[in-house]
């Protein structure tokens, strides 16, 4: 049969039009259309002027640059020089640059100056979903992930080092500004050595801080601020970045998908602490989330009081001690309000021993008779101490124990049971297609925007398959 031409010095009678160069569904078709609704509030919020000055050289729109950079985090390209090269290479970056190439320094100070004014866009995102009718905000996730940080493993630095790195930079710093001297008005930015020196100086006090908390005795030289973290790559310097993620509404859109509602990044390695701070950073519209679901790593004392207090439903699961694992949980010690004493499962009475304190908590001791103890059939699984058991009851025990009792029902399991297949894909889709595996910047409030941003990626493409199914509701 005849065969088409092939050869690069085909030509055309008519050039391809720019909008044939992307497929109606594409995504960036719809970041895009989510730019061009931002209202004059929304770019002042982020320090932008989307309609330029009169005077001065000719500048890219702003609304160009966060085209890209929006489209670039949809397609996982998170760097300056990917979307500069994308822009030339890539069919849907050079349609969403309606042509144009910005450099990577434009591209690179725009993001910049505006990556961290950038996180309101969740909320817009997430305003979008449920006027859609995407969400019903009924019930939401929380759960945590380690993202490597962009750092030297190897780059430690002791306080000595830290001390004689400082020393030379307080020197460098004083031998700039003497240049920098004279009758006329300085400029209106520090040059970009004495810039350097400042951002040097910044980091150099950042790790001196971080290496008077115990018990790191060196810090990272690349990345002050980044923790050890047991990662499944091994014990990695990284960052806990947070989510809280809620379903979409199948009908609405092309099938059941996520909405992230909030993005945090933290230098904690565990999540006990942000149960409740990331179930208020995902109360938007001033329409609280009824259920909140989490693992057992967000199981403290602490936060179930914190969550009555604030008014939120959680179900979180206790973390297994070794007496659960063995059949005698403190769960199933009965309490005598009468005669202050708990009585085991086998029968055995703990009377009250003394009162004590705990990390600062007062905590209540009972302790059943070594001798009973010894002659009991469980001895060595309930406990192997000839003193005999003892239980520590703080002032929150009685909440610890009726949240377990709830946690035992068929509700609160079935709850429980959605948590895994409601957030785990997320982190899965954020890390092998959005790139979020490493972060590009260093300093926890730079990651955290990037982390934000990848959020606000992932929502926008959740959107965007939304709108492109017909019977989906559209606020464009």
């Amino acid at each position: 049969m005849p065969q088409r031409p092939d050869t690069d010095a085909q030509l055309l009678l008519l050039p391809p039009s720019l909008d044939e160069l992307v497929a109606d569904d594409h995504p960036v078709r719809y970041v895009a259309r989510f730019v061009e609704a931002l209202t004059e509030q929304e770019w002042a919020a982020m320090g932008v002027n989307p309609a330029g000055h009169a005077l001065g050289a000719p500048r890219y729109a702003p609304a160009l640059l966060l085209r890209l950079w929006l489209s670039g985090f949809v397609l996982g390209i998170r760097s300056a020089r990917g979307l500069e090269r994308g822009c030339r290479e890539r069919f849907d970056l050079y349609w969403a640059a309606h042509g144009q190439h910005p450099d990577h320094n434009t591209l690179w100070r725009f993001y910049a100056q505006h990556r961290q004014q950038m996180r309101q866009l969740l909320q817009a995102t997430i305003t979008t979903a449920v006027t859609i009718g995407l969400v019903d905000l009924a019930v939401q996730a929380v759960d945590g992930t380690k993202v490597l940080a962009n750092a030297n493993p190897d780059a430690r630095l002791s306080p000595e080092q830290l001390q004689a790195l400082a020393d030379a930079t307080e020197v460098a710093i004083a031998d700039l500004e003497a240049q920098n001297r004279g009758d006329e008005p300085p400029p209106p930015t520090l040059p970009m050595q004495l810039r350097d020196a400042e951002t040097l100086r910044q980091r150099i006090a950042a790790a001196r801080a971080a290496e008077q908390t115990p018990p790191a005795p060196v810090v990272n030289g690349t990345d002050p601020e980044a923790r050890w973290m047991r990662t499944r790559q091994g014990v990695q310097l990284a960052y806990n970045a947070q989510l809280v993620v809620t379903p979409t509404d199948p009908q609405v859109g092309d099938g059941p998908g996520r909405i992230i509602l909030a993005a945090a990044v933290t230098t904690q390695a565990h999540d006990h602490e942000l149960l409740v701070p990331m179930a208020h950073a995902a109360q938007v519209l001033d329409q609280p989330i009824p259920t909140t679901l989490a693992d057992a790593g967000y199981h403290s004392q602490a936060s179930l009081l914190a969550a009555d207090a604030a008014g939120i439903s959680v179900v979180v699961p206790r973390q297994r001690q070794r007496h659960e694992q063995t059949g005698y949980p403190l769960d199933r010690f009965v309490h005598d309000p009468h005669s202050d004493t708990y009585t085991c499962p086998l029968g055995t009475i703990l009377p009250r021993l003394s009162c004590t304190t705990s990390r600062g908590a007062p905590v209540t001791r009972y302790r059943a008779e070594g001798t009973a103890c010894q002659a009991c059939a469980a001895f060595g699984v309930c406990t192997t101490s000839r003193q005999g058991r003892t239980l520590k009851i703080s002032a929150s025990a009685e909440r610890v124990r009726q949240h377990a009792q709830w946690m035992a029902t068929d509700a609160a399991r079935t709850l429980s049971a959605q948590r895994k297949g409601m957030i785990e894909p997320v982190f899965g889709l954020l890390k092998e297609q959005f790139g979020a595996r490493r972060t590009q910047l260093r300093g926890r409030a730079n990651v955290e925007a990037e982390w934000v941003m990848t959020a606000i990626a992932f929502n926008l493409r959740t959107l965007a398959r939304a709108s492109a199914k017909p019977t989906a509701a559209s606020v464009w």
